[in-house]
């Protein structure tokens, strides 16, 4: 009997776990030349993200091109995308402040070395995991959830993504930055538009990480800046919703097709599709090894 595609889908996101992993443990005790770190980094994440997906979509060989979502934005899309990096931006720094202010999140973010290529590091470090992450998470997982409901599919992608960057501190923010990822793909019928709102977060992450440290550590009016934030925030969510919901009344003048929902599921049978991605034994593979690492880096 083939098993179904929603069932497998998370074992691709297992794949780039334990890839990662390996990665990280024959790289930690390695005296590499610090002109090779970085071109390293760039190939094992290009391998850890695009090796399992494509043994994936050779096996499901219907999920082509089209159902993956390769072209461009639809250009009345463009307005709903900048409110959409909008709100990435301010959530996700929003997040991060109080993370660190309550001293939940205590990793530091480092700037870029001055010493390495700028471009090199823009290129490893910004560009290419938006690639690799978007083709396998909002590309493939998202497109193969899709039949359980497009709620399950963005919250089961968004469980997925989150996990895959093996931090119990930042597990809510990555979640966040995922579901308007997937939001996105939706309004922009486009996998590319992920690729560019993920890209340039980024870029901002990478260059203001250190700023936003200093700023929860020394700001003594934190909560007046909390609440101007989220109120900005609540704002521009308010416009993003108001815009994607025009968007959507132009998809329905042009009778485009919403191809992603094959099936409105209601009551029990919501309930089902969930817990067909949710409970299914390569999801919950995923979210052993997440707790594993997460354990073992507390010890």
């Amino acid at each position: 009997m083939k098993l179904k595609p929603y069932t497998t889908a998370p074992l691709c996101a297992a794949a780039l776990y334990f890839l990662t992993l390996m990665y990280g443990w024959l790289t930690d005790g390695a005296d590499l030349p610090s002109a090779w770190r970085l071109p390293l980094v760039g190939i094992a994440q290009t391998l850890a993200c695009l090796l399992p997906a494509v043994v994936w979509l050779f096996v499901y060989r219907d999920f082509n091109a089209r159902r993956l979502r390769f072209a461009l934005p639809r250009a009345v899309s463009l307005g709903t995308l900048a409110l959409l990096l909008a709100c990435l931006l301010l959530g996700s720094a929003l997040l991060s402040l109080v993370g660190k202010r309550v001293g939940f999140d205590t990793a530091e973010t480092s700037g870029v070395s001055g010493t390495a290529n700028p471009w090199l590091t823009l290129f490893t470090l910004c560009v290419l995991p938006a690639v690799c992450e978007e083709f396998l998470f909002r590309g493939v997982l998202l497109c193969a959830f899709e039949v359980c409901g497009t709620r399950a599919a963005i919250v089961g992608t968004s469980m997925l993504f989150a996990f895959a960057h093996m931090s119990l501190e930042k597990f809510v923010t990555y979640f966040f930055c995922s579901v308007i990822l997937c939001f996105a793909v939706y309004v922009s019928r486009s996998l590319l538009a992920a690729v560019l709102l993920h890209a340039v977060y980024n870029i901002v992450s990478v260059y203001s990480g250190v700023y936003l440290s200093g700023v929860a550590a020394h700001l003594e009016s934190f909560a007046l800046l909390f609440i101007v934030m989220l109120l900005l925030l609540l704002v521009l969510t308010i416009f993003a919703l108001s815009s994607a919901s025009r968007v959507y009344r132009v998809y329905a003048d042009e009778n485009l097709s919403s191809d992603y929902t094959p099936q409105k599921l209601r009551g029990a049978a919501k309930l089902r599709a969930g817990a067909s991605v949710y409970f299914s034994l390569p999801f919950l593979l995923c979210a052993l090894i997440f707790a594993a690492v997460v354990i073992l880096r507390m010890r």
